[in-house]
């Protein structure tokens, strides 16, 4: 359940997360005619704290109730969850792919460069960091 669960609630979420997304044909039509519309806006925001908020909530539990496949689960959902509203960005401000697709892969070698050298100062970084969480006490 905690895999299988938390795998369609925020795949589920991160498709209404997105820009690109419209809950109803007229609504589309409505920004169009007005401009953008602040209702729009509004249910944007809205529909970012839900995925937040889950997020949140889903490694908050998997850490008190030690639910490793909810918190990887959830945490993996957190990096493609920031990479979708980076990606997004990049389109808004008319950034190249090509650039965005080099800012990305930059990223994830420096993540991986941090982590391995933490793991070298102390092996036991990873599993620490992956299997308490990040909000149970040391």
């Amino acid at each position: 359940v905690s895999i299988f669960g938390t795998l369609t609630l925020f795949i589920s979420q991160l498709i209404t997360s997105s820009t690109e997304y419209v809950e109803w044909e007229g609504e589309k039509a409505a920004s169009r005619s007005n401009g953008g519309g602040s209702n729009v806006a509004v249910r944007y925001v809205a529909r970012q704290i839900a995925m937040l908020a889950s997020l949140a909530a889903g490694v908050f539990f998997s850490s008190r109730l030690d639910l490793e496949a909810l918190g990887n689960t959830t945490r993996t959902f957190g990096v493609i969850y920031l990479w979708t509203k980076f990606s997004e960005f990049c389109r808004a401000t008319s950034i190249p792919v090509a650039i965005n697709m080099l800012l990305t892969s930059v990223g994830l070698w420096k993540a991986s460069h941090w982590f391995h050298r933490k793991a070298a100062q102390d092996p036991g970084f990873v599993k620490k960091w992956f299997a308490d969480g990040f909000t149970k006490s040391a």
